[in-house]
């Protein structure tokens, strides 16, 4: 929507304040959500389950909403614009988000997918129909309907997780875990905004807008998987000693034949694709759509086997792959987006992708005896 509102290079600043913004949240939603929700999940029962849950909450808070001030400085080196009126609304976005995905992955830890499920719906629901209200009346203010849609949701879980605390232990094992599970979350989630970011710094606005459109299209293509994956993490948390090793087959499989059933159908229709989603001015980027798409389909299909890994504790695996896969994203960006642009960016996005799926997969073969055609649909 925003994109068809606004120009092209407006469209830009927006992308470039929202992936900064993004990219800041994940520091703290890559580390301290995964190791708060397996510490809830560890509850030996579910009264107890809860009462961690409960006691998490303010440490989320504090920690997410300091973290997201790094806007800031970040935004005056020149990685968004500096305007109050960009600034501002990406700090609050990158604080809500943050806490908005902590609640989530407590709720999956808690077996109240059915809760979330309703508040991600209502969320989701409201950020639409805010956002294609401001697309009308202020278009350039569409940072702060994320954060208004998404705070809904934080209001809602956060009441319902009120009630008697026990005290969630911040201790040396914790501090690792999220350590190594910053590591390895934000260096996979956020290659899809700070290449966005980087393309911005190295060819200007329209450049970003143009990958920015790009990860728009293809985002949504993880739900499916992130919700498999997840579930698998709450699963294997709560029992860290037991043979998971169907139940991640069984997900692998059923993420692959998903994943492909849209990728490749997007692929083939790439060019009407873009221009209906973006509009005509970015018919152009229909091929890095395609690379990109293309380039997901191995981490969408890993996707349960990392969240596995993590259930079990060997969060490390988990990182060191994903440090190899964010350097060849920044350092493919660095290299290919002067010259070749979008394309060069796109090709730097799939790459890393690529080895970060395949990486996992082979991982997964020896932990949990995956057949890798296992994860190929017959």
């Amino acid at each position: 929507m925003l994109a068809h509102a606004l120009s092209r290079p407006a469209y830009g600043d927006v992308a470039r304040s929202l992936s900064l913004a993004l990219a800041v949240a994940q520091l703290t939603m890559a580390g301290l959500a995964p190791a708060v929700a397996r510490a809830v999940a560890g509850g030996q029962d579910d009264g107890r389950r809860r009462a961690r849950a409960a006691a998490a909450r303010p440490l989320t808070l504090a920690a997410c909403s300091a973290a997201a001030l790094l806007v800031v400085p970040l935004a005056a080196a020149g990685l968004a614009p500096w305007r109050p009126g960009s600034v501002g609304p990406a700090v609050l976005v990158a604080a809500v988000y943050a806490v908005y995905f902590a609640l989530k992955c407590v709720l999956f830890a808690l077996d109240e997918v059915a809760l979330y499920a309703r508040w991600e719906l209502i969320a989701d629901g409201l950020f639409f129909a805010a956002l294609a209200l401001l697309v009308l009346l202020a278009p350039g203010a569409a940072l702060l309907v994320f954060a208004l849609a998404y705070g809904v949701f934080v209001l809602a879980v956060w009441r319902r997780l009120a009630g008697a605390r026990e005290r969630l232990a911040v201790d040396g094992g914790f501090r690792r875990y999220a350590a190594l599970a910053t590591v390895a979350t934000y260096a996979s989630v956020a290659r899809l905004p700070l290449v966005t970011a980087l393309a911005g710094a190295l060819a200007g606005s329209r450049d970003a807008a143009g990958i920015a459109g790009v990860v728009a299209i293809v985002t949504p293509l993880f739900l499916v998987p992130q919700a498999a994956g997840m579930l698998t993490f709450a699963a294997v948390a709560r029992a860290p000693d037991a043979d998971h090793s169907a139940r991640v087959g069984q997900l692998v499989r059923a993420v692959a034949v998903c994943s492909a059933a849209v990728v490749l159908p997007l692929a083939l229709l790439a060019r009407p694709v873009v221009e209906l989603l973006l509009g005509p001015s970015y018919r152009n980027v229909a091929a890095s759509f395609v690379i990109v798409a293309l380039g997901s389909l191995p981490q969408l299909v890993a996707t349960p086997v990392a969240n596995a890994i993590s259930g079990e504790g060997a969060v490390g695996l988990n990182a060191a792959l994903a440090s190899v896969s964010l350097a060849v994203a920044l350092g493919g960006a660095a290299l290919l987006v002067p010259a070749y642009h979008v394309v060069g960016a796109a090709c730097a996005l799939a790459a890393s992708m690529s080895v970060l799926g395949l990486g996992t997969l082979a991982v997964g073969r020896r932990r949990f005896a995956l057949r890798l055609g296992a994860a190929v649909p017959a």
